[in-house]
């Protein structure tokens, strides 16, 4: 399989291929996959320490930002800005915080190793891949990168909006500009009973995650690019040397096999975050970050007419691996949905489905709910609007317009 850039979706196979250092972050390759081509994956991704494509195995970063990936979905390339833009301030910013404590201002005070210029992620089914790149590459570094199902991003005041979801996926991991792996960590947000904090929950720790050598198989890998003069993907960077190119240890990829993790394979991220941080403690300091949407988790609405005063839809969370709402019919006298109500609105409440399975609902009792229903007395076109609203965070609301044509019997 393999990656592409801008909002994208398809299936994925959990292997990838490697070969350099870890820089921030993990992957996850299934335990029955055998390497191909000298990298701990098949044909999904080149996780080797650069961006380029080598025609190997898979996609690269530059098909992402070329938009000639295979991907279930990506966030493309996302550029941070101007220097030292969107950084971190106040003592809530950190991770077993929830989003609605963290703050945000531009400028002031950041470490140039501690600067990220651009983030990017990539799924692939089960498999994610994501990385960054930053700056300056003077001094070893502690990255994360989080994995949202809400729509996190920032407020002009300086907060962020939406919260955690449990099942919200965090990966920690120091790097060192020489390349050696000292460290990588993957947690869960959960809403109780954290084993680090009261909401985040350890899954993984290994301080031998390295993509290479080709012997790590594991699930879970990063990799920075272990020589200077590395080229990017195509897009624009320039760090502090005035380098167009990366130096060593300034671009870090890796990624996470969720297939790996109990109960998170089927989650749909509406968003994403890379950050870098004052240790590899989940409980540090947050410095700089890059913060982006993901997969478009937008439910979607097929509807069926039995006749005209019935109605049924089928409702797809968009990803999700679970979610519920309230579907809501309308029977309107014109073709657009707008005109005069003639049935409705009838409202189905507490309809819920899965990542397999849709929810679907129908008018009740033949069109007749608590209005006493629509007897229709001559030909004419009518319209259903259907709606959904969903009250599962991260899944959005969606609606429908049907177009119906009656001849009644003589």
């Amino acid at each position: 399989m393999e990656v592409r850039s801008q909002l994208r979706r398809r299936p994925i196979m959990a292997v990838i291929s490697a070969a350099a250092l870890v820089l921030g972050v993990v992957l996850i390759v299934p335990s029955q996959a055998a390497p191909v081509g000298g990298n701990p994956g098949d044909s999904v991704f080149e996780l080797e320490g650069n961006a380029v494509d080598d025609a190997t195995a898979g996609d690269d970063w530059a098909n992402i930002f070329a938009g000639s990936d295979s991907a279930t979905a990506t966030t493309g390339i996302v550029d941070d800005g101007s220097h030292n833009s969107t950084i971190f301030t106040g003592g809530g910013s950190k991770d077993p915080s929830d989003i609605s404590a963290w703050r945000w201002k531009n400028g002031g005070g950041l470490p140039d190793k501690d600067n990220l210029l651009h983030a990017f992620a990539a799924r692939y089914g089960s498999l994610i891949v994501f990385g960054s790149d930053r700056f300056d590459n003077s001094g070893d570094a502690q990255q994360g990168f989080w994995l949202f199902q809400n729509p996190v991003g920032t407020n002009a005041d300086g907060t962020f909006h939406d919260v955690h979801k449990e099942g919200d996926v965090l990966i920690l991991s120091d790097f060192s500009v020489g390349g050696t792996v000292s460290s990588v960590s993957v947690y869960k947000w959960v809403d109780s009973g954290g084993d680090i904090s009261t909401h985040l929950l350890s899954l993984f720790a290994s301080n031998a995650a390295n993509c290479v050598p080709v012997a790590n198989t594991g699930d879970v890998c990063g990799v920075v690019n272990p020589t200077n003069g590395t080229s990017t993907g195509g897009w624009t960077f320039t760090d502090k040397s005035g380098n167009g190119t990366y130096l060593r240890g300034e671009f870090f990829e890796g990624g996470i096999d969720l297939a790996a993790f109990a109960g998170l394979s089927a989650e749909c991220f509406a968003s994403f975050s890379s950050e870098t941080r004052s240790s590899q403690s989940p409980t540090a300091t947050l410095k700089d970050f890059v913060v982006g949407e993901f997969q478009a988790c937008q439910s979607t609405i097929t509807t069926t007419q039995t006749w005209v005063p019935n109605d049924s839809a089928s409702v797809s969370g968009g990803g999700a691996s679970s979610f519920t709402g309230d579907i809501t019919f309308t029977l309107y006298d014109n073709t657009t949905c707008d005109g005069n109500v003639l049935y409705g609105p009838e409202a189905i409440t507490g309809v819920s489905g899965t990542s397999s399975t849709s929810a679907t609902a129908s008018t009740s009792n033949d069109g007749v709910p608590a209005n006493g229903g629509y007897t229709a007395s001559a030909d004419g076109d009518f319209s259903w609007g259907v709606t959904f609203h969903s009250t599962t965070s991260g899944v959005q609301d969606s609606s429908a317009c049907e177009t119906s044509t009656l001849a009644v019997a003589n």
